[in-house]
């Protein structure tokens, strides 16, 4: 059975019975969909499943009760709507509508990713150890005085050859010890990261 065919007989089933049954059977093949405010360590990361990983950055994290308030003066951080996870996603009908823009949405075609979107993912699947070659341009003092700006982090990993995002050095130094603070500089607030020098390499002999 091909997939119009298929997809014809699924919609007429659902009409009339809850759970579909077309009286095929076939190897189930999905995409896995993740809303996260920080990306998961994906096990298995191989070539095929890189292939298919598609990372879509959003302007904000959405984040709920003690830890929104913790975070609220963040400019990125929106207070989290918890019935969205609770209650509406549980209906019936939001799960029908769902499933049925899915079933819609399929086209013969493979739609081609923006390249915002490719480049994006790249980072989170590349072979290539980003992670160390990032880490490997700053040095961790525990010195709360020693601080750089996500900017200047930023210039120096892209003058380094190292092609990585705001979001993703941001994530990459917080799970390695480094932490964040506000402070104001001429009564402007901005956000740094502490206790983090560039090392910088001599040619001198």
């Amino acid at each position: 059975m091909d997939w119009v065919r298929f997809r014809e007989q699924l919609l007429r089933d659902r009409r009339h019975r809850d759970v579909p049954s077309v009286g095929v059977t076939f190897r189930l093949q999905t995409t896995a969909l993740f809303f996260v405010n920080d990306m998961p360590k994906i096990k298995g990361m191989d070539e095929p499943t890189s292939n298919r990983l598609r990372y879509i950055e959003t302007e904000y994290s959405y984040l709920s009760a003690e830890l929104y308030e913790s975070k609220k003066h963040n400019p990125i951080v929106r207070k989290a709507d918890p019935d969205l996870k609770q209650v509406w996603l549980k209906r019936k009908d939001v799960l029908e509508a769902f499933a049925s823009l899915v079933v819609n949405a399929y086209e013969n075609d493979e739609p081609i990713a923006p390249e915002c979107v490719m480049r994006d993912s790249k980072e989170w699947t590349d072979f290539d150890d980003v992670k160390n070659r990032l880490l490997g341009l700053f040095e961790s003092t525990g010195d709360e005085r020693d601080i750089m700006t996500p900017e200047a982090i930023h210039q120096v990993s892209h003058m380094n050859g190292v092609e990585v995002s705001k979001t993703k050095i941001g994530r990459l130094l917080k799970s390695n010890g480094f932490s964040k603070i506000d402070k104001k500089i001429n009564g402007v607030k901005k956000r740094f990261c502490t206790g983090i020098k560039q090392i910088i390499i001599s040619n001198d002999y």
